[in-house]
């Protein structure tokens, strides 16, 4: 935010150092391409800057006859006789950093009463769905820029893309770890200034697959990563307090598209709803033996057992124990493991 002011001329840089520091590619100028080489590497989209180099260094007596364009400098000193070297000293500056934000023991915070809040709501969805999981924000006022990472367990969710909602924020992302469930995000005001948003509101939204079988679920997480560490930024170039909250996604609906083998089957219960026990009625055009299980409603496995289907009509009784509620049955293959059916059960 600082380096992007300086380049729109809203509030240089009142340093030759800070001018030194943000100059991130070493071009002796400092322009939206440093700009955009730090936030690549701050979403860990690059490793490194294009030099290889993450300090500066200028002998501490060296006087700037410009100290707005302190351009070219001298890195190092010139010695014709080492015997006499004493108080050799430089000014050491961290490329990208123009606010000595690296020191965390300088970081300011707000004194603003209300902390930023960032969080997600927990949603129960179906299997091999696409899903959107909101990112809300509540006291989000004067924001002028902010940073986190997001991670989840890749086994439950396929990453797909981030989309603005509805007055949403166009976010920066790092998507160089989605595959392992880590995704880097910051955004920076575009017109250097800051907005405010109401409570509730989505700052973007996370599109992903659902990969993860019934039952499965994952923590959907706000961050600190090593290169995006949580910080939220306001108008006054403070850092803001904030809290953050996490969010459950679990599998607990099967697909809608139910599956039936080559050679047909169907499955009925009465009475349903029930008290304790329902029967089971299945028709197959032929014998197998197959899994049946039980799952609440939040996709936990009640009870699981293999049952013999004649060709015909098989009748099977059904206890449920647990509470009152919804519950589910999937009915499966023993030998090949395929969904053959699925069914709500209402338990009164």
């Amino acid at each position: 935010m600082l380096i992007q002011r300086h380049i729109l001329n809203i509030l240089p840089l009142n340093s030759p150092y800070k001018i030194i520091a943000a100059d991130v590619n070493q071009s002796g100028t400092v322009t939206s391409a440093d700009l955009n080489l730090i936030n690549a590497l701050i979403l860990a989209n690059i490793s490194a800057y294009p030099s290889g180099q993450f300090w500066a260094f200028v002998p501490d007596n060296h006087v700037f006859s410009n100290p707005q364009n302190p351009f070219p400098f001298p890195a190092a000193r010139t010695y014709d006789s080492l015997n006499t070297a004493v108080n050799q000293d430089f000014f050491g500056m961290k490329l990208g950093d123009v606010n000595n934000s690296y020191n965390p023991a300088l970081a300011r915070l707000s004194r603003s009463e209300n902390a930023v809040e960032l969080y997600i709501e927990n949603q129960n969805v179906t299997e091999e769905a696409t899903i959107q999981v909101p990112v809300k924000v509540k006291n989000f006022s004067d924001i002028a820029g902010f940073q986190f990472a997001v991670q989840w367990d890749a086994q439950v969710l396929r990453y797909i893309e981030i989309n603005p909602a509805n007055g949403g924020l166009d976010v920066n992302k790092g998507e160089t770890m989605t595959e392992a469930g880590k995704l880097n995000i910051n955004w920076i005001d575009p017109n250097a200034s800051a907005i405010s948003l109401d409570d509730e509101s989505i700052l973007f939204n996370i599109t992903f697959e659902v990969v993860g079988g019934l039952g499965s679920n994952t923590d959907v997480e706000i961050y600190s990563s090593m290169t995006t560490p949580v910080e939220i930024i306001t108008a006054e170039l403070e850092v803001a307090e904030h809290s953050l909250q996490e969010g459950i996604v679990a599998v607990t609906t099967p697909s809608s598209v139910l599956e039936i083998d080559a050679a047909g089957l169907s499955i009925t219960a009465f009475p349903n709803p029930f008290k304790d026990l329902t029967t089971l009625s299945v028709e197959s055009s032929v014998q197998r033996i197959a899994i049946l299980e039980v799952y609440d409603i939040s996709g936990r496995l009640i009870s699981s057992e293999r049952i013999t289907l004649q060709q015909g009509n098989t009748q099977h009784q059904l206890n449920v124990s647990q509470a009152s509620g919804n519950y589910l049955i999937v009915l499966s293959d023993a030998s090949s493991g395929n969904r053959l059916a699925t069914m709500k059960l209402v338990k009164e």
